[in-house]
């Protein structure tokens, strides 16, 4: 009955209670899964999505302790290893069976609790599949491919799942203009779980194939990616180019808590800097996102948001404000790299200063809180700096006077030691993880020094007997 089912729901909270009454996961998934599609009755759909959220967790600790206990066995008796069965997970099944469609739909459902239950749901499954897919890889390393996996992609088939039956779309965009701010937040921890690893993982800010296009997989083509970067950075093209994008960007503008902007913050420069490598490698492929995140501000909202956190105020690079002022900065670099509008836009005189102030300040140096790939702080407004410099370079609107201008910018900002610094700053190539960053830092100093050095020596040219 649906009383008792209400009662063994909630003691699933209990860590012992499953292991005392073992569950059959499977079967109390699949039937989980035909409560919460039947919207005969709103409250047992309710506590089906709900239900399904501890089922998936109890697979995944089912899955880890099993492979754990194997390790534990191949490290002190490998010969009892192969008396010892490594536990097999449903979850893969979740993708085929329409579980993750029938989770996406309730993300759009009436009843706003059924609404979080899916979207948790869906959030741990990801979490989970993560976390199962990364333990056999290790057992598998571990045994000599005895046992786990080499290369599972669970959680790259739920994200491609997830993008593919719409979670990426309105009912995504919905949760974030609520007026609860937990709920918003719930949707910021969903998004993020789709795409920040674009910038927690170095491999997420290579630069790309060209004619790399993440949805094409197979057929031979080198370009094509079957990873979980290419899988999340679907997913950050369908956030860009849907209802998502204008959400994150009001959750920004509006006067929410801090930490919540910060989360909507962090989401768009995943997705803002997925957009622009995309883009350097195929650029058909992103130009209706581009073209909105245009049409929808992105880029005068970045700048006021550098403004509204002004960096004389911060002293540590871990604070949500200067968090906020990383992903900001990451966000105008992807979109001067995307868009010669983008560029043009921030080349006026006011935003030319608050991008070279910007990206020379004490927290420059420091390391990344956001990026995996061991960059400094205020990379993003390095390379806008950088680009800004050598687009008024060659652009002949551009005087010679607005030239001299965006020197003397740059050099009262302080570029000069801080550049030096980011030079002379030893890069330790044996961790490649770190180095990236670091050489992408240095690629940035180098361009923007040139362009200074070579704005400083035109001003000195003399033409027609006249010395500038």
């Amino acid at each position: 009955t649906e009383s008792s089912l209400l009662k063994k729901l909630d003691r699933m909270n209990d860590d012992n209670a499953l292991e005392q009454h073992p569950l059959d996961i499977p079967r109390a998934l699949r039937a989980m899964l035909d409560h919460a599609s039947s919207d005969q009755n709103p409250n047992l759909q309710r506590w089906a999505a709900s239900g399904i959220r501890h089922l998936v967790l109890e697979e995944e600790r089912r899955l880890t302790s099993s492979a754990n206990e194997i390790a534990n066995v191949m490290a002190v008796s490998p010969n009892d290893v192969a008396n010892h069965r490594l536990y097999e997970s449903f979850l893969p099944e979740l993708v085929s069976t329409g579980g993750i469609l029938i989770l996406c739909s309730l993300m759009g459902a009436d009843d706003s609790d059924t609404r979080a239950h899916a979207t948790a749901a869906l959030g741990a499954t990801l979490d989970a599949t993560r976390a199962m897919d990364e333990s056999l890889a290790n057992l598998y390393d571990l045994t000599g491919g005895f046992a786990g996996m080499p290369s599972s992609a669970t959680h790259v088939q739920i994200i491609r799942a997830i993008v593919s039956a719409g979670g990426c779309s309105q009912a995504l965009s919905q949760l974030f203009q609520s007026a609860e701010n937990s709920v918003a937040r719930m949707g910021c921890d969903f998004c993020a779980s789709l795409v920040m690893p674009l910038l927690e993982d170095a491999r997420g800010t290579a630069t790309l194939e060209e004619g790399y296009d993440p949805s094409s997989r197979g057929g031979g083509n080198a370009a094509d990616d079957d990873d979980d970067l290419g899988a999340s950075r679907e997913a950050a093209l369908a956030l860009a180019s849907g209802p998502c994008l204008p959400s994150l960007l009001s959750l920004v503008r509006s006067d929410r808590p801090i930490a919540l902007k910060q989360a909507a913050m962090e989401s768009l420069a995943a997705i803002a800097m997925a957009v622009g490598e995309m883009t350097k490698a195929n650029p058909p492929l992103t130009d209706d996102a581009v073209t909105f995140m245009l049409e929808e501000g992105t880029v005068p909202l970045m700048l006021h948001v550098l403004e509204e956190f002004d960096s004389s105020s911060l002293t540590t690079a871990d604070t949500p404000s200067s968090r906020i002022r990383e992903a900001a900065g990451i966000v105008i670099s992807a979109m001067a790299i995307c868009s010669l509008d983008a560029m043009m836009e921030l080349q006026s005189s006011r935003t030319a200063t608050t991008i070279m102030w910007s990206a020379m300040n004490d927290l420059t140096v420091l390391p990344s809180r956001l990026r995996g790939d061991g960059a400094p702080h205020c990379l993003g407004m390095l390379q806008t700096a950088a680009a800004l410099l050598t687009y008024s370079q060659h652009d002949e609107s551009v005087t010679p006077s607005e030239r001299m201008d965006r020197l003397l910018e740059a050099v009262d900002a302080g570029a000069v030691p801080v550049l030096s610094k980011i030079l002379f700053t030893k890069i330790d190539y044996g961790a490649q993880n770190k180095a990236v960053g670091a050489m992408k830092a240095r690629d940035a100093a180098c361009r923007m020094l040139t362009a200074l050095f070579d704005i400083a020596r035109a001003s000195h040219h003399v033409d027609d007997g006249v010395c500038h």
